[in-house]
């Protein structure tokens, strides 16, 4: 993560990864307490929380996926932790068809 979107979650008030919903609530409640118009108005304050919303809001357009959504690390773990689990579910299948093999292979010895 880049210092300047550090910043602009943190001039919002947000941690990083926050949702679209959340940065939208952030913006809203900081402008309406610092719009100009207003007797809490502060211009400066105002436009550097303008340009964080609008700077996070141009990052979750580009790459939703990206920022929020799971890496593509995740995902090839997931795969990998499901390919495993498979290779030993077929694994104890074949033990214990072995198991059955061996088991009627004594009986027939007897």
């Amino acid at each position: 993560m880049s210092v300047s979107m550090q910043n602009h979650y943190k001039t919002l008030g947000l941690q990083y990864g926050a949702s679209k919903d959340e940065i939208k609530r952030a913006f809203r409640k900081l402008a309406s307490i610092y719009h100009p118009d207003k007797s809490t108005g502060n211009e400066e304050r105002y436009k550097e929380i303008t340009q964080a919303y609008s700077a996070l809001m141009k990052q979750v357009q580009k790459s939703p996926d990206i920022v929020w959504g799971p890496s593509i690390h995740d995902i090839m773990r997931q795969q990998q932790r499901m390919t495993q689990e498979q290779m030993r579910r077929y694994s104890d299948s074949l033990r214990k068809q072995q198991k059955a093999k061996n088991f009627e292979d004594i009986l027939k010895n007897i």
